[in-house]
Formats: structure tokens, C-alpha cells, sequence
């Protein structure tokens, strides 16, 4: 495991649960148990944001890795880094 990388084990869960946690808005709009449900889907988004962060750290630390030969990491992926880190401060803002 250790010299897999770690980001692609990671990057699952937050889009698995944010995929939950949409599907259960969907049920409140709807008004199925609205009380139940809403408490649960902004607790899913919050796992989400922290999973999403461990998945950033961990994307970072392997691109480190990747990029350790070169003298620094190509454009696209600064580009990607700067996407993510600005689509995830916008989330945390949200919850």
C-alpha cells in the first residue's frame, strides 16, 4: 500500500457521499420526513468536506512524490491543485 498511491483510494468517498447526502435533499424538497433527514444529509456533506480535504492532502503528497525527479510539477496539475483547493473553500463556506 505504501507505494501505491493514496489519492485515487480517496477521492471516492466524498463523491459517494455527497452523492448520498444530494439524494436525500431531493427526499426533503419532496417532504419525506423532512426532520429525520435533514440532520443527516448536512452531517454527509461535512463528511464529505473532511474526506475531500484528506483526499486534497493526499493528492498533493502524491504529486510530491510523482514530481520529485522534475525541477516542478507541469502546469495542468498546479492548475488542478488551484481548482480544488478554490471548489473546496467554496464548499466548507456552504456548510
Amino acid at each position: 500500500m505504501l507505494n501505491h498511491p493514496l489519492h485515487p483510494a480517496l477521492v471516492h468517498f466524498p463523491i459517494g457521499v455527497w452523492g448520498i447526502a444530494s439524494a436525500l435533499d431531493v427526499l426533503v424538497v419532496i417532504g419525506i420526513k423532512p426532520a429525520e433527514i435533514w440532520p443527516i444529509s448536512s452531517g454527509l456533506i461535512g463528511v464529505g468536506l473532511v474526506m475531500a480535504l484528506l483526499a486534497m492532502a493526499a493528492g498533493v503528497f502524491d504529486l510530491v512524490k510523482i514530481t520529485k525527479h522534475q525541477s516542478e510539477p507541469p502546469r495542468v496539475y498546479r492548475r488542478l491543485i488551484y481548482i480544488n483547493y478554490a471548489a473546496t473553500g467554496r464548499l466548507s463556506r456552504l456548510a
